[in-house]
């Protein structure tokens, strides 16, 4: 299929991204505009591609990384995933914002999230088409998934990076503190 929202990004917009991501000079780039949360204007972030391995099929999942804010020279957090497409299901975006509004502590601030806007032939079409006479295995339970973007305000650290065994266990604890204050308000 063809993503109508990311295209190659422009020479100058490419270096500069690559620079503030440390990244090497010949890297591919791509941008993307994200709306914003609020009333202000979106997000033209710049990220190179994945590292796809050969067990993951391109385009599924999720797969996060650190992204460049044009408008606010900085590094983000970006996270594309295909989400359940359910009313019982909270949105990512949200559920932070329902964290940050009760002063969660060591909770990462949500600065865009929603559903990607894409054309109808790009959205998810194997719940229409699981009954019709050609499908392979008719009758399958096929969850609908959406497109779903977040872009968070800090970038962390790979789990191999950590300075000690201290640091990382500090960063499990305050992840469980974070996560049993959320199952309270809930």
């Amino acid at each position: 299929g063809v993503d109508t929202t990311v295209s190659p990004a422009p020479g100058d917009k490419a270096m500069h991204a690559r620079t503030k991501l440390g990244l090497s000079p010949n890297m591919a780039m791509f941008k993307t505009t994200i709306p914003r949360s609020r009333d202000s204007s979106p997000f033209m972030i710049i990220f190179a591609p994945l590292d796809i391995f050969p067990s993951t099929p391109a385009c599924h999942g999720t797969h996060a990384y650190p992204a460049y804010d044009l408008s606010g020279d900085c590094i983000v957090f970006f996270k594309d995933l295909w989400c359940i497409n359910a009313p019982d299901i909270i949105p990512e975006g949200d559920i932070y914002a329902q964290l940050n509004e009760n002063h969660v502590p060591h909770v990462l601030t949500c600065l865009s999230s929603g559903n990607v806007r894409c054309w109808p032939e790009q959205e998810l079409q194997m719940v229409k088409y699981s009954e019709s006479p050609w499908a392979c295995q008719r009758g399958l339970m096929i969850t609908s998934h959406t497109h779903y973007w977040l872009i968070l305000d800090l970038v962390g650290e790979g789990l191999t990076n950590f300075a000690s065994s201290q640091q990382l266990v500090q960063a499990v604890h305050d992840a469980l503190l974070g996560g049993l204050r959320t199952s309270l308000m809930l």
